[in-house]
């Protein structure tokens, strides 16, 4: 979509194309990111004139223009300064923007997730599946073994097929993610896990959102996830626990199960 602020300065806004198979993440606070699901910016402040501007008041042209940044979280605060965009949505975005310094920081549980899988991956690859089969073939053969002789000859060989085995780990792609994952590991399991902090003007929206928001289901998730990203807990796992519909279920159960484990950061609802 093209159009223009009063100043005369022209913007290009992304839309969502809707396809047969989008690939997107979705987020416990709401938010669905994704090459063809760019979020829906609703106002703005132009680099031209610095007014607050709504999407929807502007004139649409066809002529295209730079593209339309979402604002900053500094923005947003200072649009919800004028009166005219003190909106449930507009404070909904704010919150959702402080939450995107966080977003793409792992936790140390998702590391070791990712270690698991990667271990798994790397287990099916043909040239390591062939060692292994082959390792634990030869551990059978030494069990059945009573001759202390040739059970020496087959630990050889079984040392033999674990040195080969790393040394074709060793040429694999994948050694070396998993060897950086390994190494997160370690530093974060020895000075701790990045603190989630939001200044003071983030919470008083986060605060107002929390005094906004109804009673439906769909609300009440967002609530849930409020009071966990500010490190209210028990609240989060209460407020969770008072929605019963089956479609809330799998985003209800990983917000409690995150506010047990006292995580603050947003988390993927899907992976």
């Amino acid at each position: 979509m093209n159009f223009k602020c009063k100043c005369g300065t022209k913007y290009r806004a992304k839309t969502p194309e809707f396809t047969g198979d989008i690939e997107a993440v979705i987020y416990t606070d709401g938010v669905v990111e994704g090459a063809v699901t760019p979020r829906k910016i609703d106002v703005f402040i132009c680099d031209t004139c610095k007014k607050i501007k709504s999407v929807s008041e502007c004139e649409q042209i066809e002529e295209v223009g730079k593209t339309l940044l979402e604002p900053t979280t500094e923005e947003y605060l200072e649009i919800l300064k004028d009166e005219k965009f003190k909106n449930l949505n507009i404070r909904i975005k704010t919150w959702q923007r402080s939450n995107d310094k966080y977003r793409e920081i792992d936790s140390l549980d998702d590391l070791k997730v990712k270690v698991e899988l990667l271990k798994a991956t790397i287990s099916q690859i043909p040239s390591i599946t062939h060692f292994n089969q082959y390792i634990a073939k030869m551990v059978k053969k030494k069990e059945a073994l009573s001759d202390e002789n040739s059970i020496i000859i087959v630990e050889e060989k079984i040392n033999e097929l674990i040195q080969k085995r790393e040394e074709v780990f060793g040429r694999l792609k994948e050694k070396n993610h998993l060897n950086n994952i390994t190494s997160q590991i370690k530093e974060m399991e020895e000075i701790g896990e990045a603190e989630v902090v939001y200044t003071s003007q983030e919470k008083e929206n986060m605060k107002i959102l929390l005094d906004t928001l109804g009673g439906s289901s769909a609300e009440k998730i967002l609530k849930a996830e409020l009071y966990r990203n500010l490190g209210e807990f028990e609240k989060s796992t209460v407020v969770a626990g008072e929605i019963t519909e089956k479609q809330y279920e799998k985003i209800k159960d990983l917000i409690k199960n995150l506010s047990e484990r006292k995580l603050k950061k947003p988390a993927r609802l899907n992976s």
